[in-house]
């Protein structure tokens, strides 16, 4: 089932003649032949050359690149999805993340948890979690996820620490809830 396609040119005006004329001459050698398979060869081919005509269309049209018409992923830079995490960013993301990841490089002290984490859940949060804070806290090497917002005006941030993950909801540049991943 061969097709000669030297008369067959990619500019719109002509493809549509160049289609119909193409399908009458492969029809008309279908008959000659007396093939047995006339409908099914017919539909093979029509499919053929119905998907061949919408690509040479689709290109034909415009020759721009790809990149002109995905512009915002130009540049864009692709980071990982941590499997206990989610999907990461960089630390300087947004406010909410500038912020954790300040305190997380500061080292474990009372002035910090007198800073940092609310008022109303500090014994609570320092009782559960101050092992975890003296440990990790004062280390540069975080990874950080994607901030969600939640409804009260609040982010929460997943936080990959050595072999260790933390979960922080942040509220006004404090911490008012922690719990360990």
């Amino acid at each position: 089932m061969m097709f000669e396609y030297e008369n067959f040119e990619l500019s719109n005006s002509l493809m549509v003649s160049s289609f119909i004329e193409i399908m009458i001459q492969h029809k008309a050698s279908l008959v000659q032949k007396g093939s047995l398979g006339e409908n099914r060869a017919m539909r093979k081919a029509i499919v053929s050359l119905f998907f061949i005509l919408v690509a040479a269309l689709s290109f034909a049209e415009d020759q721009t690149p790809v990149r002109v018409f995905l512009p915002s992923q130009a540049s864009a830079a692709v980071y990982p999805v941590d499997k206990v995490i989610g999907q990461t960013c960089p630390s300087s993301e947004t406010q909410a993340h500038k912020a954790l990841f300040s305190m997380l490089c500061e080292s474990y002290s009372f002035e910090w948890t007198e800073s940092h984490i609310a008022e109303q859940v500090r014994s609570a949060i320092v009782r559960l979690f101050g092992a975890w804070l003296s440990d990790n806290l004062g280390e540069s090497d975080y990874i950080l996820s994607v901030a969600n917002a939640n409804s009260d005006g609040s982010y929460g941030i997943n936080v990959r620490s050595k072999d260790s993950c933390m979960a922080f909801v942040l509220k006004d540049d404090q911490i008012i809830s922690m719990r360990q991943l």
